[in-house]
Protein backbone atom coordinates (compact mmCIF):
# COMPACT_ATOMS: atom_id res chain seq x y z
CA UNK A 1 0.00 0.00 0.00
CA UNK A 2 2.97 2.33 0.99
CA UNK A 3 4.65 1.98 -2.68
CA UNK A 4 1.14 2.27 -4.14
CA UNK A 5 0.82 5.13 -2.38
CA UNK A 6 3.98 6.56 -3.43
CA UNK A 7 3.50 5.72 -7.21
CA UNK A 8 -0.38 7.97 -6.87
CA UNK A 9 1.94 10.64 -5.45
CA UNK A 10 4.63 10.64 -7.91
CA UNK A 11 1.42 10.83 -10.73
CA UNK A 12 -0.31 13.53 -9.13
CA UNK A 13 2.54 16.04 -8.26
CA UNK A 14 3.10 17.11 -11.95
CA UNK A 15 6.79 17.00 -12.06
CA UNK A 16 8.42 16.55 -15.40
CA UNK A 17 8.53 12.90 -17.37
CA UNK A 18 12.17 12.60 -16.24
CA UNK A 19 12.15 13.57 -12.69
CA UNK A 20 9.40 11.31 -12.10
CA UNK A 21 11.04 8.43 -13.83
CA UNK A 22 14.00 9.19 -11.55
CA UNK A 23 11.37 8.93 -8.41
CA UNK A 24 9.97 5.59 -9.74
CA UNK A 25 13.34 4.22 -10.49
CA UNK A 26 14.15 3.79 -6.52
CA UNK A 27 11.33 1.61 -6.10
CA UNK A 28 11.69 -2.27 -6.55
CA UNK A 29 12.11 -2.99 -10.19
CA UNK A 30 9.42 -5.70 -10.09
CA UNK A 31 6.59 -3.10 -8.31
CA UNK A 32 3.30 -3.80 -10.13
CA UNK A 33 1.91 -0.03 -9.66
CA UNK A 34 5.28 1.00 -10.31
CA UNK A 35 5.38 -1.13 -13.34
CA UNK A 36 1.24 -0.28 -14.78
CA UNK A 37 2.36 3.67 -14.47
CA UNK A 38 4.81 3.46 -16.21
CA UNK A 39 3.37 1.41 -19.40
CA UNK A 40 0.23 4.06 -18.94
CA UNK A 41 2.80 7.39 -19.06
CA UNK A 42 4.91 6.71 -22.28
CA UNK A 43 6.59 10.18 -21.63
CA UNK A 44 7.32 8.62 -18.00
CA UNK A 45 8.66 5.25 -20.03
CA UNK A 46 10.68 6.52 -22.02
CA UNK A 47 12.73 8.22 -19.25
CA UNK A 48 13.06 5.49 -17.35
CA UNK A 49 17.07 3.92 -16.83
CA UNK A 50 17.38 0.57 -18.68
CA UNK A 51 16.51 -2.07 -17.04
CA UNK A 52 17.53 -5.04 -18.76
CA UNK A 53 19.66 -7.33 -17.02
CA UNK A 54 22.96 -5.55 -18.09
CA UNK A 55 22.04 -2.57 -16.01
CA UNK A 56 20.84 -4.08 -13.08
CA UNK A 57 22.14 -2.51 -10.06
CA UNK A 58 22.07 -5.54 -7.81
CA UNK A 59 21.03 -8.35 -7.20
CA UNK A 60 18.07 -7.80 -5.53
CA UNK A 61 16.73 -5.81 -8.37
CA UNK A 62 16.95 -8.44 -10.50
CA UNK A 63 13.85 -10.22 -11.78
CA UNK A 64 15.87 -13.36 -12.74
CA UNK A 65 18.97 -14.84 -11.34
CA UNK A 66 21.49 -16.88 -12.34
CA UNK A 67 22.77 -19.11 -9.11
CA UNK A 68 25.35 -21.69 -8.72
CA UNK A 69 25.04 -23.88 -5.71
CA UNK A 70 27.44 -26.55 -4.09
CA UNK A 71 25.52 -28.39 -1.22
CA UNK A 72 24.22 -32.09 -0.49
CA UNK A 73 22.79 -32.26 -3.47
CA UNK A 74 26.12 -31.67 -5.34
CA UNK A 75 26.53 -28.64 -7.77
CA UNK A 76 23.01 -26.77 -8.75
CA UNK A 77 23.32 -24.37 -11.94
CA UNK A 78 19.46 -22.94 -12.09
CA UNK A 79 17.67 -19.99 -12.94
CA UNK A 80 15.64 -18.29 -10.28
CA UNK A 81 12.75 -16.22 -11.12
CA UNK A 82 11.02 -13.42 -8.56
CA UNK A 83 6.92 -13.21 -9.04
CA UNK A 84 6.30 -10.49 -6.60
CA UNK A 85 7.06 -7.60 -4.37
CA UNK A 86 9.37 -9.75 -2.19
CA UNK A 87 12.85 -10.37 -1.83
CA UNK A 88 12.66 -14.14 -2.86
CA UNK A 89 12.96 -16.30 -6.13
CA UNK A 90 11.71 -19.59 -6.59
CA UNK A 91 13.79 -22.17 -9.52
CA UNK A 92 11.22 -23.93 -11.97
CA UNK A 93 10.85 -27.78 -10.32
CA UNK A 94 14.10 -30.14 -12.16
CA UNK A 95 13.35 -33.42 -13.68
CA UNK A 96 13.29 -34.78 -10.34
CA UNK A 97 11.12 -32.49 -9.22
CA UNK A 98 13.77 -30.76 -6.69
CA UNK A 99 13.21 -27.26 -6.48
CA UNK A 100 15.11 -24.39 -4.42
CA UNK A 101 13.91 -20.67 -3.17
CA UNK A 102 16.34 -17.89 -2.22
CA UNK A 103 14.37 -15.57 -0.01
CA UNK A 104 15.06 -12.51 2.86
CA UNK A 105 13.78 -13.99 5.90
CA UNK A 106 11.11 -12.56 8.04
CA UNK A 107 9.92 -13.35 11.49
CA UNK A 108 12.73 -15.32 13.61
CA UNK A 109 14.58 -15.08 10.53
CA UNK A 110 14.61 -11.58 9.57
CA UNK A 111 17.64 -10.02 8.64
CA UNK A 112 19.26 -13.55 7.29
CA UNK A 113 18.85 -14.63 3.64
CA UNK A 114 17.75 -18.39 3.29
CA UNK A 115 18.18 -20.49 1.09
CA UNK A 116 15.69 -23.59 0.72
CA UNK A 117 15.99 -26.96 -1.05
CA UNK A 118 12.78 -28.99 -2.03
CA UNK A 119 11.29 -31.49 -3.44
CA UNK A 120 7.78 -31.79 -5.29
CA UNK A 121 5.49 -34.02 -3.01
CA UNK A 122 7.69 -34.35 0.04
CA UNK A 123 6.95 -31.56 2.84
CA UNK A 124 10.30 -31.64 4.48
CA UNK A 125 12.61 -28.97 2.91
CA UNK A 126 16.40 -28.19 3.70
CA UNK A 127 17.26 -24.95 4.91
CA UNK A 128 20.42 -23.27 4.91
CA UNK A 129 20.73 -19.73 6.58
CA UNK A 130 23.18 -16.75 6.17
CA UNK A 131 23.02 -13.53 8.46
CA UNK A 132 24.46 -10.36 7.04
CA UNK A 133 23.97 -6.66 6.58
CA UNK A 134 25.40 -5.80 3.28
CA UNK A 135 23.42 -5.86 0.04
CA UNK A 136 23.84 -8.59 -2.30
CA UNK A 137 26.49 -8.47 -4.95
CA UNK A 138 26.60 -10.36 -8.28
CA UNK A 139 29.67 -13.24 -8.05
CA UNK A 140 30.61 -13.21 -4.24
CA UNK A 141 30.69 -16.95 -2.93
CA UNK A 142 28.47 -16.70 0.47
CA UNK A 143 28.33 -19.66 2.59
CA UNK A 144 25.34 -20.71 4.01
CA UNK A 145 25.07 -22.89 7.27
CA UNK A 146 22.10 -25.09 7.53
CA UNK A 147 19.44 -25.24 10.42
CA UNK A 148 20.52 -27.42 12.67
CA UNK A 149 18.07 -26.34 15.31
CA UNK A 150 15.17 -26.59 12.81
CA UNK A 151 15.24 -30.75 12.07
CA UNK A 152 11.26 -30.41 10.93
CA UNK A 153 13.19 -28.04 7.73
CA UNK A 154 15.45 -30.02 6.87
CA UNK A 155 15.15 -33.14 4.14
CA UNK A 156 13.85 -36.46 5.84
CA UNK A 157 16.21 -38.65 6.39
CA UNK A 158 18.93 -36.21 7.84
CA UNK A 159 22.21 -36.32 6.74
CA UNK A 160 24.97 -38.84 8.03
CA UNK A 161 27.37 -36.86 10.50
CA UNK A 162 29.85 -38.75 9.58
CA UNK A 163 29.96 -38.72 5.87
CA UNK A 164 32.71 -36.29 4.37
CA UNK A 165 31.63 -36.41 1.12
CA UNK A 166 28.43 -34.25 1.58
CA UNK A 167 28.86 -30.59 2.46
CA UNK A 168 27.48 -29.69 5.46
CA UNK A 169 27.17 -25.92 3.84
CA UNK A 170 25.85 -24.60 1.07
CA UNK A 171 28.00 -22.24 -1.20
CA UNK A 172 26.03 -20.07 -3.35
CA UNK A 173 27.00 -17.89 -6.10
CA UNK A 174 24.66 -15.25 -8.00
CA UNK A 175 25.59 -14.39 -11.66
CA UNK A 176 23.96 -11.47 -14.01
CA UNK A 177 21.91 -13.67 -15.96
CA UNK A 178 23.44 -11.58 -19.01
CA UNK A 179 26.77 -12.95 -18.44
CA UNK A 180 25.28 -16.53 -19.55
CA UNK A 181 25.01 -18.41 -22.62
CA UNK A 182 23.40 -21.67 -22.49
CA UNK A 183 25.11 -24.41 -24.99
CA UNK A 184 24.06 -27.54 -26.35
CA UNK A 185 25.89 -30.21 -28.04
CA UNK A 186 24.05 -32.76 -29.93
CA UNK A 187 21.23 -34.09 -28.20
CA UNK A 188 22.88 -33.48 -24.26
CA UNK A 189 20.84 -30.78 -22.41
CA UNK A 190 22.31 -27.57 -22.63
CA UNK A 191 25.04 -26.55 -20.21
CA UNK A 192 25.64 -22.94 -18.33
CA UNK A 193 28.47 -20.92 -19.82
CA UNK A 194 29.73 -17.88 -18.05
CA UNK A 195 31.40 -14.97 -19.31
CA UNK A 196 35.01 -14.70 -17.78
CA UNK A 197 36.98 -11.59 -18.97
CA UNK A 198 35.90 -9.30 -21.28
CA UNK A 199 36.69 -10.41 -24.55
CA UNK A 200 34.19 -13.13 -26.43
CA UNK A 201 35.09 -16.33 -23.99
CA UNK A 202 32.74 -17.97 -21.52
CA UNK A 203 33.62 -21.23 -19.46
CA UNK A 204 31.82 -24.20 -17.64
CA UNK A 205 32.83 -26.80 -15.04
CA UNK A 206 32.28 -30.87 -15.97
CA UNK A 207 33.07 -33.80 -15.46
CA UNK A 208 34.31 -35.61 -18.22
CA UNK A 209 35.70 -39.09 -17.75
CA UNK A 210 35.33 -38.98 -14.11
CA UNK A 211 37.57 -36.15 -14.12
CA UNK A 212 37.34 -32.87 -13.23
CA UNK A 213 37.30 -30.70 -16.54
CA UNK A 214 36.76 -27.19 -18.33
CA UNK A 215 35.32 -26.28 -21.28
CA UNK A 216 35.93 -23.06 -23.19
CA UNK A 217 33.75 -21.51 -25.93
CA UNK A 218 36.21 -18.67 -27.36
CA UNK A 219 36.81 -16.32 -30.29
CA UNK A 220 40.03 -15.02 -31.75
CA UNK A 221 41.58 -13.96 -34.94
CA UNK A 222 43.94 -16.83 -36.82
CA UNK A 223 45.84 -14.62 -38.78
CA UNK A 224 43.15 -12.20 -39.83
CA UNK A 225 40.31 -14.93 -40.20
CA UNK A 226 37.48 -15.06 -37.68
CA UNK A 227 37.66 -18.46 -35.63
CA UNK A 228 35.32 -19.78 -33.26
CA UNK A 229 37.09 -22.35 -30.26
CA UNK A 230 35.17 -24.85 -27.86
CA UNK A 231 37.72 -26.40 -26.26
CA UNK A 232 37.76 -29.24 -23.46
CA UNK A 233 40.67 -29.35 -20.95
CA UNK A 234 41.36 -31.53 -17.49
CA UNK A 235 41.42 -29.20 -14.56
CA UNK A 236 45.04 -30.02 -14.49
CA UNK A 237 45.36 -28.84 -18.05
CA UNK A 238 46.87 -32.75 -18.38
CA UNK A 239 44.95 -33.52 -21.63
CA UNK A 240 42.88 -30.98 -24.36
CA UNK A 241 40.61 -31.65 -27.02
CA UNK A 242 39.87 -28.29 -29.20
CA UNK A 243 37.13 -27.62 -31.87
CA UNK A 244 37.21 -24.85 -34.09
CA UNK A 245 34.74 -23.03 -36.49
CA UNK A 246 35.96 -20.68 -39.03
CA UNK A 247 33.24 -17.57 -38.78
CA UNK A 248 33.14 -14.00 -38.12
CA UNK A 249 32.04 -12.96 -34.53
CA UNK A 250 29.25 -11.84 -36.03
CA UNK A 251 27.93 -14.71 -38.50
CA UNK A 252 27.92 -16.83 -35.08
CA UNK A 253 23.60 -16.47 -34.10
CA UNK A 254 21.23 -17.45 -31.72
CA UNK A 255 19.39 -21.01 -31.61
CA UNK A 256 21.52 -22.24 -34.77
CA UNK A 257 23.27 -25.42 -34.80
CA UNK A 258 27.09 -24.76 -35.58
CA UNK A 259 29.37 -27.36 -36.60
CA UNK A 260 32.69 -27.17 -35.22
CA UNK A 261 35.54 -29.46 -36.48
CA UNK A 262 38.14 -31.48 -34.13
CA UNK A 263 41.48 -29.26 -34.58
CA UNK A 264 43.62 -30.67 -31.91
CA UNK A 265 43.71 -33.90 -29.40
CA UNK A 266 46.59 -33.72 -26.46
CA UNK A 267 47.32 -36.55 -24.27
CA UNK A 268 43.60 -37.81 -24.71
CA UNK A 269 44.36 -41.47 -24.69
CA UNK A 270 43.43 -41.67 -20.99
CA UNK A 271 40.43 -40.85 -21.55
CA UNK A 272 37.46 -43.55 -21.95
CA UNK A 273 36.41 -44.00 -25.78
CA UNK A 274 39.22 -41.60 -27.29
CA UNK A 275 39.73 -43.52 -30.04
CA UNK A 276 36.60 -42.60 -31.39
CA UNK A 277 36.13 -39.09 -30.70
CA UNK A 278 33.91 -36.93 -33.00
CA UNK A 279 35.46 -35.22 -35.80
CA UNK A 280 32.73 -32.46 -35.65
CA UNK A 281 30.79 -31.04 -32.67
CA UNK A 282 27.67 -29.15 -33.62
CA UNK A 283 26.22 -26.93 -31.04
CA UNK A 284 23.27 -24.25 -30.17
CA UNK A 285 23.99 -21.25 -28.23
CA UNK A 286 21.48 -19.13 -26.55
CA UNK A 287 21.48 -16.28 -24.52
CA UNK A 288 20.74 -16.73 -20.32
CA UNK A 289 17.18 -15.20 -19.15
CA UNK A 290 17.41 -11.53 -18.70
CA UNK A 291 13.52 -11.52 -17.69
CA UNK A 292 10.64 -13.84 -17.00
CA UNK A 293 9.43 -14.18 -20.78
CA UNK A 294 6.25 -11.21 -19.84
CA UNK A 295 9.34 -9.44 -19.76
CA UNK A 296 12.05 -10.29 -21.58
CA UNK A 297 13.21 -7.81 -24.14
CA UNK A 298 13.79 -8.67 -27.88
CA UNK A 299 17.07 -10.45 -28.57
CA UNK A 300 18.83 -9.77 -31.95
CA UNK A 301 19.40 -13.34 -33.37
CA UNK A 302 23.24 -12.84 -33.90
CA UNK A 303 25.67 -13.37 -31.42
CA UNK A 304 27.49 -10.44 -32.72
CA UNK A 305 24.41 -8.57 -33.00
CA UNK A 306 23.73 -5.10 -31.53
CA UNK A 307 21.66 -6.36 -28.94
CA UNK A 308 22.16 -9.26 -25.78
CA UNK A 309 24.97 -10.34 -28.16
CA UNK A 310 27.69 -12.39 -25.64
CA UNK A 311 30.14 -10.69 -27.10
CA UNK A 312 28.76 -7.58 -25.76
CA UNK A 313 27.65 -9.27 -22.15
CA UNK A 314 29.85 -8.46 -19.28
Amino acid sequence: MILLACVTHVGATGLHPQMQAEVLDFLPWCDAGASDYIRSQPDVARCMPDRTADHVRSPEDALVLQIWINCSRGNIHSTFTRKSEELKWLSEPDRAGEWEELALGTGDDEGCWLLSLGRLGVDAVEVYKVSFKETLVWDKPYTFSPCAQEPARRRNPPWNPDDESIPMNATLIITNPVRILHIRSFSNPPRVFIRTSAEPRWTTECRLGGMESRMELSFGDDGGEGCWRLTIASADAAWSIVYSLCLSREALTWDTPHAFSLVEASNVLQLPGAENLPQTMTITANPGPVAPPRHRPRTDARLGGPTQLPGGAR
